[in-house]
């Protein structure tokens, strides 16, 4: 496989790469991260295919905005050989002349492709039983009792007010938290306090056993902009979760 390419087409970003194995491919994506270089405990990676355009493979990653920075790199699946990556990339939108931004999609997480890739600490299941789509995530959590969830980049949304999911409970009691937390390290880091923490079911109160929409003004957060990830402390429950979204 070479090295990626960056180039614009019609005002968009367009990471390409050629691939030189002769085995059958199963599979031809491209990761990309946004942000400075550093911080990689807590980076987001999103995860999109790659098509085939003549001798090249293609990929147009959404640019929402400019001025940030992102890495780029391209893994390819065979039979015989599995999954192999180039090196990342690092892309400089504003420098290869991109001006427009792309709107950040409010909906974060709705489950709908069965993927684990934003949940680092956790076991994932994806359930039928959703309060909107057709699949909620039924999430067990890591030793320490937390599930850990990327995909928080607050620095490319535009004038949030409140993040917003769904919960599903036991309907036994209390307390049921979550952290919003910036400068993610691999664990929930009380020594830190990085983070700001929200009280979603109170010490002795029932959290409910039906699905129920739970709001986090975001007024209340520290260093808002620096959030990357989330916590919550289950109390060694399952975290059953569906359409985590901000507006």
């Amino acid at each position: 496989m070479t090295e990626g390419v960056a180039t614009v087409r019609e005002g968009k970003l367009v990471y390409s790469f050629a691939v030189t194995a002769t085995q059958k491919i199963l599979q031809t994506e491209v990761l990309y991260s946004y942000g400075q270089p550093g911080h990689w405990t807590g980076r987001t990676w999103h995860r999109a295919p790659a098509v085939k355009r003549g001798a090249q493979y293609e990929c147009a990653i959404p640019v929402y905005d400019p001025a940030v920075p992102l890495y780029a790199l391209a893994q390819v699946e065979t039979a015989e050989y599995g999954g192999t990556a180039n090196t990342p990339k690092f892309i400089d939108p504003a420098k290869l002349g991109i001006t427009r931004k792309t709107p950040y999609p409010k909906m974060l997480m709705d489950f709908e492709d069965g993927s684990d890739l934003y949940i680092p600490a956790g076991t994932p299941a994806f359930i039928a039983d959703a309060p909107q789509g057709k699949k909620a995530a039924a999430i067990k959590p890591f030793h320490d009792g937390t599930v850990h969830m990327l995909n928080l980049e607050a620095f490319l949304w535009t004038n949030p007010k409140e993040l917003r999911f769904y919960l599903k409970g036991d309907g036994k009691p209390g307390p049921v938290n979550v952290y919003l937390v910036n400068d993610t390290s691999y664990w929930l880091d009380h020594e830190r306090k990085n983070y700001t923490q929200i009280t979603l079911v109170g010490e002795g109160e029932v959290f409910p056993a039906t699905w129920k929409e739970y709001t986090i003004p975001l007024d209340t957060v520290v260093n808002l902009q620096q959030v990357d990830s989330m916590f919550f402390e289950m109390g060694g429950r399952t975290l059953l979760i569906d359409a985590i979204r901000w507006q």
